[in-house]
């Protein structure tokens, strides 16, 4: 019990300590992309995350009850 109580204060301490380490992964790719590749992903991920907000300002009327769609 009391050993358990002596260990407190220094697990805190030992928690503070800063320490590095480095992975062998980390680091540029082997084989990096190439333009064409790096354009070609850009251009999907820009379109994929400024897809819904352009399709809701093109609908905002039907979004705001103003405009009924056509049926």
């Amino acid at each position: 019990m009391f050993g358990a109580l002596k260990a407190l204060p220094s697990l805190g301490r030992k928690s503070l300590v800063q320490t590095r380490s480095f992975y062998g992964y980390v680091g540029r790719p082997r084989e990096p992309l190439s333009i064409a590749e790096t354009w070609a992903h850009s251009i999907c991920i820009g379109l994929g995350i400024l897809a819904v907000p352009s399709y809701i300002l093109c609908h905002i009327k039907e979004y705001r009850g103003l405009d009924k769609p056509a049926e």
